[in-house]
């Protein structure tokens, strides 16, 4: 008889886990539907402009910048 306790206690827990995973899983979809979601295109277009827009891309860029001294050199 010791070990129904135990193992009733363990029934329990179980199904709290279950109900509180169920709850969580719920309100993730929940939200999910309400986000609205990106395009395909739209996805493409902003992954495209934070590549361009990247530090590491002007870094390496061939083209001296705007406000480099040769370019200012040559506006002057």
């Amino acid at each position: 008889m010791s070990g129904l306790p135990a193992l009733l206690a363990a029934v329990i827990e179980i199904g709290v886990f279950v109900v509180k995973l169920a709850l969580v899983l719920a309100l993730v979809a929940q939200a999910a539907r309400a986000t609205p979601a990106l395009r395909d295109d739209q996805w493409i277009r902003i992954v495209t402009r934070r590549m361009l827009r990247s530090p590491s891309r002007t870094r390496c860029s061939s083209r001296p910048s705007p406000c480099s001294p040769k370019r200012r050199e040559e506006a002057a």
